[in-house]
């Protein structure tokens, strides 16, 4: 494995469960005991070919923060009605060989290499919370919607 494949590597499995919290949400979870960690904004942009060949496959490129990643399913288990398990990629070259695709050097190429999309641009306000073994994230889009 060369240097850079190396240092990006991750044995981390996240498990996503998305639902629309209660208003009383940050309230329950303090009683509980969390702890918050505190806050950051995140701007994303998805990729896709333009045959929705990723998406098809539950696969999600974005560039967050102008930084490249891969959300990809974990092989370990099969997602569920409401959770996810993926594992994430932040190596372009190991997010290639996933794919086995050459993707975008980033998303400020105008136009987008032939073959590629974008598939949406999101604003998002992240508030991190901690509560045992737990790491909690609440998301918030500019119009409110909460996950």
């Amino acid at each position: 494995m060369d240097e850079n494949k190396a240092e990006n590597v991750s044995d981390e499995i996240e498990v996503e469960f998305k639902f629309d919290p209660p208003k009383d949400f940050i309230d329950k979870i303090l009683a509980l005991g969390a702890t918050r960690l505190g806050e950051k904004s995140m701007s994303d942009i998805y990729l896709d070919t333009a045959n929705l060949d990723l998406i098809r496959k539950d696969n999600w490129l974005r560039y967050r923060n102008g930084k490249v990643e891969l959300k990809k399913p974990a092989n370990i288990l099969h997602h569920e009605k409401m959770n996810t398990v993926y594992q994430e990629l932040s190596s372009r070259g190991q997010i290639e060989d996933a794919l086995g695709l050459t993707i975008p050097g980033g998303v400020d190429e105008n136009p987008l290499p032939e073959g590629w999309i974008i598939l949406a641009r999101v604003a998002t306000r992240r508030e991190m919370w901690k509560l045992d073994d737990f790491n909690i994230v609440l998301d918030s889009l500019p119009d409110g919607f909460q996950m």
